[in-house]
């Protein structure tokens, strides 16, 4: 038994539980003392828990897609409301189906880097700021399981693994259809820059764009079946108004959604930076294709990149959702930590002037409100996050622990603050 309290899986495990237990006891303490009528919420009852995209994925679940006269529907994959028909639409069922899918996807991505440097900081991106996606009925929790199985086919060379999670993952969200262009700039630079032979290339994106196709494929065909259109998708997502456009402005609509949105914005276009003053090494890297999980790490910077210039030039300018669509999946987790075991060091300090700068402008944006306030914590919350990755290499065991039972405790709270208003119907997650 202490052998097992003490392997880094069993540690993770008992944080989990530490956070979850504390999320509740402020979820019940927040419920408790807000006037917006939320006493029957504590029951978590379908009335106060399917709201925006879940009422959306529990109609579905309900009464199906139909013949396309309900074209908003089809901008949502079926595999989360076929999730919904086998758990039920009871919402407690709902909450804590989806915890379990996310302790069990946590640990295979711990699994899948039992042979790595051993870190809290992994734990911490296990736990980021944007936890509260999983905890709705929102196909984000499912997602986050096929795609754990994604990451650890890819740590761990299983091709076959890779296969299933991505196949899965493509018919739960139609996020696929972005990864699937992120693999383009890769494969050209393969066939145009690397020393790997052409059919060599040709066969290793095949395979791992091959569960993509045929995960989207299948999406298609099925939406063709009940509709005869096999791209409603597309007009689906035209009629939730995604149509290229040059923004006037950048904007939001709500606080708690803008704090977390602007830091993602600013890490990525920091990560760029960072990328582009390497370029050499990161060709060198390049050269063949052995090193799969760098390959991959690529890919996914590529996803994040193409994501927030979609919601960007094609919602007008508005960054609603997009650290759900990054921060909400594994995909981040990946990628921070594989550039944190590639870099070490590096990556996190040159973090530090990203995160005052960031501060700066974050607090000089006017958007209604004083920025030091509960709605905008979650983008100092991801702050706190990257600072403590980096005195995590500096600090005892002890203390590094300290840090990170804080953090779990204020995180908590968001969570919970984030919940609240999600039970309340405010425009947060859309």
């Amino acid at each position: 038994m202490r052998k097992l309290l003490n392997s880094f899986t069993a540690s993770f495990f008992i944080y989990f539980l530490f956070f979850v237990g504390i999320f509740f006891l402020f979820l019940f303490y927040l419920i408790s003392n807000t006037n917006a009528g939320l006493e029957n919420a504590i029951a978590l009852d379908a009335n106060h828990f399917f709201f925006w995209d879940g009422e959306h994925y529990k109609r579905i679940a309900t009464q199906g897609y139909g013949n396309g006269e309900f074209i908003y529907s089809f901008a949502f994959f079926p595999l989360f409301p076929l999730y919904l028909n086998l758990v039920g639409t009871h919402s407690i069922l709902v909450l804590f189906t989806n915890l379990i899918l996310v302790i069990l996807g946590s640990l295979l991505i711990l699994k899948a880097y039992s042979a790595e440097k051993k870190s809290l900081f992994l734990y911490m991106l296990l736990v980021l700021p944007s936890f509260s996606f999983y905890l709705l009925p929102y196909a984000e929790a499912l997602f986050f399981f096929w795609v754990s199985l994604v990451i650890y086919g890819i740590k761990k060379d299983n091709y076959w693994v890779y296969f299933v999670g991505m196949f899965l993952a493509s018919c739960t969200k139609s996020l696929g259809l972005i990864f699937f262009a992120a693999f383009i700039p890769i494969a050209l630079y393969f066939i145009l820059f690397s020393k790997v032979k052409i059919m060599h290339t040709i066969e290793y994106i095949s395979k791992l764009l091959l569960p993509i196709i045929l995960g989207i494929g299948l999406v298609f065909s099925y939406f063709y079946y009940l509709t005869g259109d096999f791209l409603i998708s597309f007009k689906a997502q035209a009629a939730w108004g995604g149509k290229f456009q040059i923004p006037k402005q950048i904007s939001d609509w709500s606080h708690q959604g803008f704090s977390m949105n602007i830091f993602i914005i600013f890490l990525i276009l920091l990560i760029t930076v960072f990328f582009i003053f390497r370029l050499r090494t990161i060709f060198l890297g390049l050269k063949t294709l052995e090193n799969k999980s760098l390959i991959f790490n690529y890919i996914v910077f590529l996803y994040f990149v193409i994501t927030i210039l979609y919601r960007t030039f094609f919602y007008a300018g508005s960054i609603n959702g997009i650290s759900r669509y990054i921060t909400g999946t594994p995909f981040f987790i990946f990628f921070v930590y594989e550039l944190y075991l590639l870099y070490g060091k590096k990556i996190l300090k040159f973090l530090i002037p990203f995160l005052l700068i960031s501060t700066y402008y974050f607090l000089d944006i006017p958007y209604g409100e004083y920025k030091l306030r509960v709605p905008f914590l979650g983008f100092f919350l991801f702050q706190f996050v990257f600072l403590i990755g980096l005195l995590f290499n500096y600090l005892g065991k002890r203390y590094n622990v300290v840090l990170f039972i804080i953090y779990l405790i204020i995180n908590a709270y968001w969570t919970a603050h984030m919940m609240v208003h999600y039970l309340k119907n405010d425009y947060i997650f859309t």
